[in-house]
């Protein structure tokens, strides 16, 4: 799931994000915690993130959501990865 970033928040395919917090068109959200980050491959571009969720709101998109992987980051964004284990 790619993303777009305008400086505020980093919209991704059916949602939002916002600081720590995911929020779906669905009303769901998560809010996480980084576990892990190391720098990106792309010099100038933010690190890879391996966040753990620590919060669910709603039932929806994200309900079922437990980690969240944050990859091919670049100047306009990253590529998000969803992972639910309920």
């Amino acid at each position: 799931m790619s993303t777009h970033f305008d400086g505020k928040t980093e919209n991704f395919e059916g949602g939002y994000r916002s600081g720590m917090t995911w929020v779906a068109k669905d009303g769901s959200r998560v809010t996480a915690e980084e576990v892990k980050s190391v720098p990106a491959p792309e010099k100038h571009a933010p690190p890879w993130q391996l966040l753990k969720v620590t919060a669910h709101e709603g039932k929806g998109r994200l309900n079922l959501v437990e980690w969240i992987q944050r990859i091919d980051t670049h100047d306009a964004g990253a590529k998000y990865v969803f992972y639910g284990s309920k």
